[in-house]
């Protein structure tokens, strides 16, 4: 996935360059980068603007060397910025000067990222052009990289290649694999917790607020009240009360055992 989007990439921003090449031709042009290594991850770009006699001149961001306007007049006709997380461009150069250079004529390539920082936050909004949130990804599931490999293979080695459904009634078919979809469930796919309530009676509300990229939002709320029972709701015999119900039963068999020998025992009366 890294790679088709550095390839888009690249390709986006060749397709750019060509545009530039064409309308504004060669000229001096400084490169903003956020490391070193993004002449080498991005060495074709650049080997390409030199080929078509672009004056490039690379330096990094925060270079306390950078200036892009002195005595009033430009020292470059084109600037590209490679460093999107930059949070505070080095020298005399600030979103200010760059706005003045584009209204001066300059010609800006800006490239961003998930991870934008501020002054091209700033930069964007001085253009009309208004950056998401960090951190947020765009999700593409119709283009893809064809050089990825087409047939999947688990390791309970199950290709998908072919599928081979066997039906009870003795039944043998192939599916095409263009027109099946494949789901794999964990078990029955539902998950459970068990968890004691303070000993607090009132209302309570249970939530689950999940979200993950490229899967659906799933919220549910559920409202539960602790009260007291009622005294109709309790258990007719507890368990834990067995000796006390042992206890009063042995006592009315007690007493109805007494109740039989005192009644039908008599005194021996006596002789004179």
């Amino acid at each position: 996935m890294h790679t088709a989007l550095s390839s888009r990439y690249a390709l986006f921003v060749l397709s750019v360059a060509l545009m530039l090449q064409a309308v504004l031709g060669d000229g001096k042009t400084l490169v903003l980068l956020d490391n070193p290594n993004i002449r080498d991850t991005h060495s074709i770009f650049f080997r390409s603007l030199a080929d078509r006699g672009f004056d490039v001149t690379f330096k990094t961001a925060d270079d306390p060397g950078l200036s892009l306007i002195k005595y009033g007049q430009f020292l470059y006709d084109h600037l590209i910025i490679f460093s999107p997380s930059v949070e505070d461009f080095g020298g005399n150069i600030s979103v200010e000067t760059i706005t003045a250079f584009i209204d001066g004529g300059g010609n800006v390539l800006v490239a961003a990222s998930s991870d934008i920082g501020d002054p091209l936050r700033e930069l964007g909004s001085e253009c009309g052009i208004e950056f998401d949130e960090e951190k947020t990804a765009v999700i593409d599931h119709h283009n893809y990289d064809v050089s990825d490999p087409g047939e999947l293979q688990c390791n309970g080695s199950a290709d998908n290649k072919q599928i081979i459904v066997k039906e009870n009634v003795g039944g043998i078919g192939s599916v095409c694999r263009q027109c099946c979809q494949i789901g794999w469930t964990i078990s029955s796919g539902k998950y459970s917790v068990q968890f004691k309530l303070p000993d607090v009676y009132g209302v309570f509300q249970f939530k689950v607020d999940y979200n993950r990229l490229g899967y659906t939002h799933l919220y549910s709320s559920t409202q539960v009240s602790v009260r007291p029972l009622q005294h109709t709701q309790y258990e007719r015999f507890i368990p834990s009360a067995f000796p006390y119900y042992a206890s009063a039963f042995s006592m009315m068999a007690g007493l109805f055992v007494f109740s039989v020998v005192f009644l039908h025992m008599r005194e021996k009366e006596k002789s004179d």
